[in-house]
């Protein structure tokens, strides 16, 4: 294994990336990532329906929305599970999602006993290597107030989370099919139109999505 760049001269897009970080927490704790990120993050912030259990909806007997791929198919068994949890393997409701969001504004914004420290927040939500990424986030500061947010997929999910750090404003979509993508286009157009830099890195990121799936590797 050889060093590609020097670190912090290159921005490259990568969830496997959180195999690595996956891999750290486990053997410094001592705990499953599903359980780790109970402790730490869900049970504090009361976010029951969240887990990174792969078998989740059938170990928990939760209801939960069957993922479709792109022709309306119902995925085998219900659901894909990837065997890299930190990498994409979040399961979640849409107020989970929100308070998760509200809860990164509170810290940001310095208010008291916030989840995270104020200065790590704050660096998370600082555009690095010159890109519109922070830290897990696509951020837009070429506005009146500060955006950050995220678009996420699962073989059969579609995901995005927004939010205005100062004006508390924000949205987040849950669809349990490819095609909902195209719903998320809806969105940014309607929800995020005089946001380009942010619309534009998320319309990147559908994009990529569908060329990896053309390829067969989604």
């Amino acid at each position: 294994m050889e060093r590609a760049q020097q670190p912090g001269t290159e921005f490259r897009q990568n969830s496997l990336n959180f195999s690595v970080l996956q891999q750290a927490m486990t053997e410094l704790t001592g705990e499953s990532y599903p359980e780790l990120t109970r402790r730490l993050v869900f049970e504090p912030l009361g976010m029951t329906g969240s887990s990174f259990d792969p078998c989740w909806p059938d170990t928990e007997g939760w209801p939960f929305a069957h993922g479709h791929d792109a022709d309306g198919r119902q995925v085998s068994a219900g659901y894909y599970a990837n065997p890299e949890p930190a990498a994409g393997g979040l399961w979640t409701t849409a107020a989970d999602l929100a308070a998760l969001a509200a809860e990164l504004r509170r810290c940001y914004l310095g208010r008291e006993r916030g989840l995270v420290a104020t200065e790590l927040v704050r660096e998370m939500l600082t555009p690095q290597s010159g890109r519109a990424y922070g830290w897990s986030t696509i951020l837009d500061t070429t506005g009146g107030d500060l955006e950050f947010g995220h678009g996420g997929q699962a073989y059969g999910y579609q995901a995005m989370t927004w939010m205005r750090v100062h004006s508390g404003r924000g949205l987040v979509m849950l669809s349990n099919a490819v095609t909902g993508r195209e719903l998320i286009r809806h969105l940014i157009a309607t929800e995020l139109s005089g946001r380009t830099r942010l619309t534009g890195e998320w319309q990147r990121a559908i994009e990529e999505a569908v060329g990896r799936e053309r390829g067969g590797t989604a």
